[in-house]
């Protein structure tokens, strides 16, 4: 153990990932509000680059507190990577095709979840591991000179020159009709200014409004406890995968590829089914299937107790 986290210093182990996911919080919240501020681009700019220097400083710490306060910089960027990513690709495409891409954007999710015990098993060492998996987030840099700003934000910041000039390029990559873009733009802004008319500039709205009636209360609390609740199962398990017993590198590889079916199931669940059935669903058979790996605990047999923890790792993850 690096920094002799035995015996009573042992639970600065489990108290550096609590703190991780502390500053998973922070970085929702604070990018959140900058990513609408300033732009999705130049957020996920900043944050890959804290990214990269956090990554390299926890995988250069001299104590236990060096490394924790790197890892929750490295989580308060990493959230706001991810959240500014995720609404920047949503708002490059069409209602039709956002539903389905906001599930299919997380195959990389996935496809890192694989990779990763294999990077563990090649770099054993914690320093050679974070090293491996932070450096290469140079090259996405690179990527991010290709990438363009969400159209819909600039049109909400009135930013209507860039949104025309990078919409233009859109159409002629796709090779599409681009004669009419201009006057369907005049269209689009002169619908804005009569929207905007009629409404009263001296009101300011806050996320306090979600609160101020019964139905939206209503809504907005339930969802509040249900990403709460997804959070917290789908990552007690996650986090967890040694505790189930077996090989941990195969553990965690099998906990991996069970995230490539949970993607797909809600993709045409939701098309034929709807997605509050659905997602009530998914929630009740992962709660079901926790329940169930308690019996299993004690139980000789690995295959079956990590078999029935990939069972709600499925449900959970559809859910989320």
């Amino acid at each position: 153990y690096p920094w002799t986290l035995v015996c009573d210093r042992n639970r600065l182990a489990s108290m550096s990932q609590s703190l991780y996911m502390f500053g998973y919080v922070l970085g929702a919240v604070i990018f959140g509000y900058l990513s609408d501020r300033y732009g999705r681009l130049p957020i996920i700019w900043w944050t890959i680059i804290i990214e990269i220097i956090a990554g390299i400083s926890s995988a250069l710490s001299v104590n236990i507190t060096h490394f924790i306060i790197s890892r929750i910089i490295l989580a308060f960027a990493s959230n706001g990577r991810l959240l500014s990513t995720f609404m920047l690709v949503n708002e490059c495409v069409g209602p039709k095709y956002r539903a389905t891409l906001g599930m299919f954007i997380q195959v990389g999710w996935a496809l890192g979840y694989c990779l990763l015990p294999g990077i563990a098993y090649l770099f054993p060492h914690f320093r050679h591991m974070i090293l491996a998996t932070s450096l290469p987030e140079i090259l996405w840099l690179v990527w991010l000179l290709t990438i363009p700003e969400s159209p819909r934000w600039q049109i909400t910041h009135r930013q209507w020159d860039r949104a025309e000039r990078e919409l233009t390029k859109a159409v002629t990559r796709n090779k599409l009709p681009i004669d009419d873009i201009r006057s369907q733009f005049e269209v689009l802004k002169a619908t804005v200014a009569e929207e905007e008319s009629k409404v009263d500039a001296t009101v300011r709205t806050s996320f306090v409004d979600l609160l101020t009636t019964p139905n939206l209360r209503r809504s907005t609390l339930i969802l509040y406890f249900t990403w709460f609740v997804n959070s917290f199962v789908y990552y007690g398990i996650s986090l967890n995968i040694g505790d189930f017993g077996g090989d941990l590198f195969i553990s965690f590889f099998i906990a991996g590829v069970v995230e490539f079916p949970s993607y797909l199931f809600p993709v045409f669940a939701f098309k034929y089914v709807g997605r509050r059935p659905v997602t009530a669903a998914l929630m009740y058979f992962s709660g079901l299937s926790c329940l169930a790996i308690i019996p299993f605990i004690t139980y000789p047999v690995i295959w079956l107790r990590v078999t029935v923890a990939m069972v709600g790792k499925f449900f959970i993850t559809s859910s989320y």
